[in-house]
C-alpha cells in the first residue's frame, strides 16, 4: 500500500508539472481543435476521438448542471463510452482552479482530504448493439476522495497511469450557501435589445458573512443555460449598503434571449418520430435522416418546450440499461439555404458539442442540393440542438443568423458569487443560485 501511494504522489506531481508547461486559457473556438491532444485544457474537452458521450451531472438527474454544495451528501457522476471496446486503466484526479479556470495556489492536500487520485472501477460491456463499447462510470465524492473547499474545479481522467495521457478534462463547482442571491430578470432596458435580448439584475444580501471590500472581493459570474462559453463576468455593484449588494445595469448582465431549443429523438430507431423522416441500417450501422430543417431568424416566437439544449442518453425498449443497451447511429443533419453564407461557417451546437464548436459539428454547404449538411455519430436518446454561424476569426458564435434571437425565450440563469479577500489562496464559491425566465 505504501509503495502505491508513492507511485500515485509521483504521478500527480508529474501532472501538475505537465500542467504548469503546458497551461492553456479557455478557447471555444474553432482553432481549439488545433492544439496538441496531450495539453491539459481547463476546460471541458475529451482528448480522443473515441471516448465519447461524456456525461458529468448530480447522480440519478442526467438533466442537471455539475454544482456540488460543500459539505453535503451530494455526488456528482461521470459517464462515458471507448468506443475501442478495449478494457483500459483510467484513474480520475482533481485540479481546485481561481474564478479563471486556473490552478489556484493551494496544494491539492488543502483542497482534497483522501487520496492524490483514484481508479475508475466501474465499467460494463455494450449489449445487443451494432457498435460495440465500454460504458465508464465513476462517482464522487466518494470513500477515497472528500473536498473541503469550495470553488472551480476540474476533473481529469487519465490513462494506464500516466497523468501526461489526458483522456477527459471535465468542469465542476462546489459552492456554499453564504450570500442569498435575489434575481430579477426581465427584457432589456436598452430600447434596442428590448425584443431580442435579456436582462439580469440582482441583489446580494450578505447579512452576517463579512465583506470587507466588495468592489474588489467579491467577483460574479452570469451563467445561460449552464454554459461556461458565453458567461458575463467582470461585473461590478451599483450600490453597496451595510449588508446588501444590488447589481442593477444594462450592460455587462445582458444575453441574448436565443430561441427555443430544436428537438429530435432516437430513443426508439425503430420507431420514426415527429423530426425524423426515415431511418436505416447500412453495413451494419444505424443512420437516422432527420427531416431538413427551417431557418428561424425571420419568424414569430414560437413557445416550444424544450430542455435548453441539453441531452437525455436513454432508449424506449422494456427490461433496458441506456448506459449499455443503447446504440450508436449517424444522424444526418439538413439545413437549407438558398447560398453558403460568406466569411463564416454554420456549427451545430449545445450539450452535444460540450457547448464548443468542434469539426466534427461543422456543417458543409451542397452547392447541388442548396443545403447545409453534416453526419454524426451519436448515441440514443433525446437532443436538443441550435444552428450558430461563426464568422472567420471570431472566438464565439452567433445564434440570431439561423435562429433568431427572443426576450420571450425561456432560459434558466446561474449567478455564481466568488469571494476572495488579501491573503487568501483560492476564490470561495459563496452562492452558485439558478432561476427560470420568465
Amino acid at each position: 500500500m505504501c509503495n502505491r501511494l508513492i507511485v500515485r504522489f509521483v504521478g500527480l506531481t508529474g501532472l501538475f508539472l505537465s500542467l504548469s508547461s503546458a497551461i492553456i486559457a479557455q478557447d471555444y473556438s474553432t482553432a481549439s481543435e488545433y492544439y496538441l491532444d496531450n495539453e491539459i485544457r481547463y476546460a471541458d474537452h475529451s482528448y480522443l476521438p473515441e471516448i465519447t458521450t461524456v456525461m458529468l451531472y448530480r447522480d440519478q438527474w442526467e438533466l442537471s448542471p455539475p454544482f456540488l454544495s460543500l459539505n453535503s451528501e451530494e455526488t456528482l457522476r461521470l459517464d462515458f463510452d471507448d468506443l475501442t471496446a478495449n478494457y483500459t486503466d483510467f484513474q480520475v484526479t482533481f485540479i481546485q482552479c481561481n474564478v479563471n479556470w486556473q490552478p489556484s495556489e493551494l496544494m491539492y492536500s488543502e483542497y482534497v482530504d483522501g487520496l492524490p487520485d483514484d481508479f475508475i472501477t466501474e465499467y460494463r460491456y455494450s449489449r445487443n448493439t451494432f457498435q460495440r463499447f465500454i460504458h465508464y462510470s465513476y462517482t464522487f465524492p466518494n470513500q477515497n476522495i472528500k473536498f473541503t473547499k469550495s470553488g472551480n474545479y476540474i476533473l481529469v481522467v487519465y490513462r494506464n497511469g500516466n497523468p501526461q495521457e489526458p483522456v477527459i478534462t471535465r468542469r465542476f463547482i462546489i459552492s456554499e450557501k453564504r450570500i442569498q442571491v435575489v434575481p430579477d430578470i426581465h427584457w432589456a432596458t436598452n430600447v434596442n435589445q428590448r425584443r431580442s435580448h435579456q436582462e439580469i439584475d440582482f441583489v446580494l444580501n450578505f447579512d452576517a458573512y463579512q465583506l470587507t471590500n466588495p468592489y474588489t472581493d467579491v467577483h460574479v459570474v452570469l451563467m445561460q443555460n449552464y454554459r461556461w462559453d458565453n458567461v458575463r463576468t467582470g461585473i461590478k455593484p451599483t450600490f453597496a449598503e451595510n449588508d446588501k449588494l444590488t447589481y442593477d445595469s444594462d450592460e455587462e448582465n445582458v444575453f441574448m434571449g436565443g430561441n427555443e431549443y430544436r428537438p429530435f429523438d432516437t430513443k426508439d430507431l425503430n420507431y420514426r418520430s415527429a423530426e425524423i423522416e426515415r431511418t436505416a441500417r447500412i453495413d451494419g450501422t444505424n443512420h437516422v435522416y432527420l427531416l431538413p430543417d427551417q431557418r428561424r431568424s425571420f419568424r414569430v416566437y414560437l413557445d416550444q418546450p424544450d430542455i435548453n439544449g441539453w441531452r437525455l442518453i436513454k432508449i424506449d425498449e422494456r427490461n433496458t440499461d441506456s448506459d449499455v443497451d443503447a446504440d450508436y447511429a449517424y444522424v444526418h443533419f439538413v439545413l437549407p439555404y438558398d447560398r453558403r453564407l460568406p466569411n463564416g461557417d454554420i456549427y451545430i451546437f449545445g450539450a452535444l458539442t460540450n457547448w464548443q464548436y468542434q469539426r466534427d459539428f461543422k456543417m458543409v454547404y451542397n452547392e447541388n442540393r442548396k443545403q447545409y449538411e453534416a453526419s454524426v455519430f451519436l448515441k440514443q436518446g433525446f437532443y436538443n440542438y441550435e444552428y450558430q454561424f461563426v464568422a472567420d476569426g471570431a472566438p464565439s458564435g452567433d445564434v440570431s443568423v439561423v435562429e433568431g434571437t427572443h426576450s420571450q425565450t425561456r432560459n434558466t440563469y446561474t449567478v455564481l458569487v466568488y469571494h476572495r479577500t488579501l491573503g487568501d489562496d483560492y476564490d470561495r464559491l459563496v452562492a452558485a443560485e439558478t432561476f427560470q425566465f420568465p
